[in-house]
């Protein structure tokens, strides 16, 4: 009888692996590998090579340690959460791997991944890399992960801008929802770094599922990280992130030595609430709250070049002309303020924000109210292409070539 059967028949201990999920670090050459088991692993670790191998079997895999933590509730959670860094990657290079316990010879299939490059350099590697929010376990969800599946190996990253599984339904969370979101995705999750930042609907137990289920970069909820040749910025809005706070100092503290060493480099901030929307959701319409919120980042990308703003929660499609201060400031092709996306449309139960506002000046091309997600396509160093792709026929909607704008020039 092999180790697995002996370990969860003889003893009750189940620690198969579920919920396998890659994230970057923000340390250059580095990849996090996280997963899930019912029980303790008591040596968790990662097997990874550049060739094909079978966990049990194979000698030609490098071995790496991790760690397995409970869940910071008092109550209601169960399970672990496991965790190991792949250190000093190469670029271009496809890596097999496999996670579980070492001493009890228990592991997941192999998986396996593709790199990019992953120190900063001033030239883009083209790539691809998908972008939605506002999606959860159930309703139109499952057809999106369909549909990236289908072209999952053109895909560098996943960005998730919030509002991930709905699992909120109390104070504590609800963890049948949440992992059985986290299963879903494992499809993506196993094979791309699966990237995050909190929702509004990602604010239960106070914010701690979260945070241990997907150990983004950093201690708190705002990070960057360099991929291909493009820095990205991620920030929470659901924490205080307003002008003076702890939030706003370290966005514009990174953003500031970005500019300063790469002036002319491709910038993508994206969070949760959108700066700029017109759908009939009261976050767009009507809330002084996002006036302000624009306000002050509108000021922030603007003295730093920000080229790109992704954005979710209107549980609807849009993007925006170049604009600062609600006006447009030139176009595509010559952009002289940020370009917004907002893509809150993965799918969600409670469906898609019906009704629109009047079109602002702003605001260009389709509104679109169905499910979908969005692609962007980095070609170099001066153009990108925003396609949104809308799932009933898995065919892009929109899309809009973006060339790389200076603002204060």
């Amino acid at each position: 009888m092999s180790c697995e059967n002996i370990c969860n028949l003889g003893f009750g201990n189940d620690i198969n692996p579920s919920s396998v999920k890659l994230s970057f670090t923000g340390n250059d050459g580095d990849l996090r590998i996280t997963w899930n088991t019912v029980d303790i692993s008591q040596t968790p670790s990662i097997l990874f090579a550049t060739e094909y191998f079978t966990p049990n079997g194979d000698e030609i895999f490098i071995g790496v340690e991790g760690t397995s933590d409970t869940y910071s509730i008092n109550k209601g959670w169960s399970g672990y959460v496991n965790t190991g860094v792949l250190r000093g990657l190469e670029s271009y290079t496809t890596y097999y791997y496999a996670v579980g316990d070492k001493n009890q010879d228990i592991w997941s299939p192999t998986y396996n991944f593709t790199t990019g490059v992953l120190v900063y350099q001033r030239s883009v590697n083209p790539h691809s890399i998908v972008c939605y929010g506002d999606m959860g376990d159930a309703g139109g969800n499952e057809e999106t992960i369909q549909n990236i599946m289908q072209n999952i190996d053109n895909y560098s990253m996943v960005l998730h801008i919030g509002d991930i599984a709905y699992a909120d339904s109390s104070k504590k969370g609800h963890q049948s929802t949440w992992d059985s979101f986290l299963n879903q995705i494992n499809p993506i999750s196993s094979h791309v770094p699966y990237m995050v930042c909190p929702g509004n609907h990602d604010t239960f137990a106070k914010g701690v599922v979260y945070k241990q289920t997907f150990n983004m970069p950093g201690k708190h909820n705002s990070y960057s990280y360099n991929i291909n040749g493009i820095h990205y910025v991620s920030f929470s809005t659901e924490d205080d992130h307003l002008e003076g706070s702890h939030q706003y100092k370290w966005i514009e503290k990174d953003l500031k030595h970005f500019r300063a060493e790469n002036p002319d480099g491709w910038l993508v901030v994206w969070a949760h609430r959108p700066l700029y929307c017109s759908s009939s959701k009261k976050w767009c319409s009507h809330d002084e709250n996002r006036l302000y919120y624009a306000k002050i980042y509108d000021h922030l990308f603007r003295k730093y070049n920000v080229d790109i703003f992704v954005s979710a929660h209107t549980h609807s499609y849009e993007r925006t002309l170049p604009v600062y201060n609600q006006e447009v400031h030139g176009t595509y092709d010559n952009p002289k303020a940020t370009v917004h996306f907002i893509i809150g449309t993965a799918g969600n139960r409670s469906g898609n924000v019906k009704g629109w506002e009047k079109v602002p000046v702003w605001s260009d091309g389709p509104r679109i109210e169905k499910n979908g997600f969005g692609v962007i396509n980095f070609a170099n160093e001066t153009h990108l292409q925003w396609q949104f792709i809308e799932n009933s026929k898995n065919q892009v909607k929109d899309e809009v070539w973006v060339t790389k704008g200076y603002f204060n020039k």
